[in-house]
């Protein structure tokens, strides 16, 4: 977890800072990283799968789709200290910063994945898994997270984004190329 003190202070997301009256962290966090290999991972999976929710979306609804998933996301960060199960809430701080796209990103992807079920998606560029069980996968490792505890990623942004990213989906019909 960055500092407050670091390159990032001004976009970091936390329950303290929101009191400190800092509310548009809610936003600058979605686009702030903390370092290179967190920003390049985000990319490539925005690479990987927002050019098919863009094609069934258009601009306008993938950027909803974007924004809406990182406000939720966000949201999600800051509340889950405050709503965790009590073995998984001794491990958080309501006052633990946040930062990063992936909550947004995450959005993306579930109504990638929802859209496209069977796309057949490479695991370290040699097993090939269906979309479902790749984003399954994912969802799963940010769920136990959640339940043991791991405050050193972002699970309640990424599980939140991707809640969002279902939601989005099912009211938007399950659009098809």
């Amino acid at each position: 977890m960055p500092r407050r003190d670091s390159h990032v202070a001004d976009a970091l997301l936390g329950g303290q800072v929101l009191l400190e009256g800092r509310v548009h962290t809610i936003i600058t966090s979605v686009f702030s990283h903390y370092d290179w290999l967190h920003l390049g991972a985000n990319a490539a999976t925005l690479l990987l799968f927002g050019p098919e929710a863009l094609a069934l979306l258009g601009a306008r609804r993938f950027l909803s789709l974007y924004l809406s998933g990182g406000v939720v996301s966000s949201c999600c960060q800051v509340a889950w200290p405050l709503a965790a199960p009590r073995a998984a809430r001794a491990q958080y701080s309501p006052n633990q910063l946040g930062l990063g796209a992936s909550g947004a990103i995450n959005a993306v992807v579930a109504f990638s994945v929802l859209s496209f079920p069977s796309r057949p998606l490479l695991v370290y560029l040699v097993l090939p898994l269906p979309a479902a069980a790749l984003g399954a996968l994912f969802l799963g490792k940010d769920l136990v997270g959640l339940a043991m505890g791991d405050p050193a990623w972002g699970n309640p942004a990424h599980v939140g984004g991707a809640l969002l990213g279902v939601a989005l989906w099912s009211r938007w019909g399950r659009l098809r190329l």
